[in-house]
């Protein structure tokens, strides 16, 4: 009897057992289901096509264009006188200082070497006493004193242009700085920007503050450029303030040349592979990339001659995720 009886817990032991397994069966198998449906890719909808001329299209319901935020409107006509911006630094004049009072050194040292070469070589051709040699002697210290200059001016001209060597009244120059009533600041123009003469005057702001501005003179033309620059400077003058030594600063150039065209706001931009693009809608649904050169730079945009005409909608709002919408039917004809 007791026998069967253990039999009998064996078998209903066995029994809850399988039981187990199956119920742990059943959970694995749905729990799977429910992975398998979740890896099952999701549709979306392709906004992008190409058209008979194999150029890509995007396109978008007028629903679907509220959704996104795309803003097209026709542009305007605009006649302005280009500008570009470059970026300067105070210099520190205490250099600059310092080569003047060495030339105003040398003039002196001159003044007084010829003094001297006159009043040997006036003994000499009267025969008072002045052997040819002192005469030399002087007329070498002369030629040593002139040489000295010419490497003062040297320097000055090749950091600081050659205007200043030009200047007569030293202290008079030198007092304004000295005072901190004035400063001087170089401009270095980016590679391709280039001018044949620079203005008389352009705008000095600071780099992270425009509403800080200052009108700044020309004042010259360095012979050479700092290390590693390989473009124009310009150096001008601030008068009514010293600036800081070394604070970074942005200048505002005119070209000059007024320029007609149609302005296309920077938001209208997009950049791909180091050009310049704008979305242009047709036939209410479709929008279309096309290039415009960069060969104008205003304020907030550019100025466009050729590649947009009054009539066309220019996308102003929403161009970026234009272009997002095309690169990624790129990347999925790729893979």
């Amino acid at each position: 009897m007791k026998k069967l009886i253990l039999i009998l817990i064996g078998l209903a032991l066995i029994g809850f057992g399988a039981y187990g397994l199956f119920q742990l069966y059943k959970l694995a198998r749905a729990e799977k289901s429910a992975e398998g449906s979740e890896e099952k890719p999701v549709e979306s909808k392709q906004f992008v096509t190409t058209n008979s001329a194999g150029q890509t299209i995007i396109k978008l319901t007028e629903d679907e264009q509220k959704k996104f935020g795309i803003q097209a409107t026709n542009l305007s006509e605009i006649v302005k006188e280009p500008q570009f911006y470059a970026f300067g630094i105070v210099l520190d004049v205490s250099p600059l200082v310092g080569y003047l009072t060495e030339l105003k050194t040398a003039h002196i040292n001159l003044e007084l070497a010829k003094r001297e070469f006159a009043r040997v070589k006036t003994l000499y051709e009267t025969g008072k006493n002045a052997p040819l040699k002192n005469v030399e002697i002087a007329e070498a210290e002369v030629r040593k004193q002139e040489e000295t200059i010419k490497g003062i001016l040297d320097k000055i001209a090749i950091q600081w242009g050659e205007e200043i060597t030009a200047k007569n009244d030293i202290e008079s120059f030198l007092r304004p700085f000295i005072d901190h009533k004035q400063s001087l600041i170089r401009v270095d123009l980016l590679p391709g920007q280039t001018l044949e003469t620079p203005p008389a005057s352009v705008k000095i702001t600071l780099v992270n503050d425009d509403k800080i501005s200052y009108d700044a003179e020309y004042f010259a033309i360095p012979k050479v450029t700092e290390s590693g620059n390989i473009t124009q400077s310009f150096i001008y003058l601030v008068k009514g303030g010293s600036l800081p030594v070394g604070m970074k600063v942005k200048a505002v150039f005119n070209r000059g040349t007024k320029i007609k065209g149609i302005f296309v706001p920077e938001s209208a931009i997009v950049r791909v592979a180091g050009a310049l693009w704008v979305y242009k809608k047709s036939n209410n649904e479709e929008f279309l990339r096309f290039s415009v050169k960069p060969d104008f730079p205003v304020e907030g945009g550019w100025i466009v001659k050729d590649a947009v005409k009054p009539d066309d909608l220019i996308v102003v709002k929403g161009a970026q995720m234009l272009l997002s919408e095309e690169l990624k039917s790129q990347i999925r004809l790729v893979e």
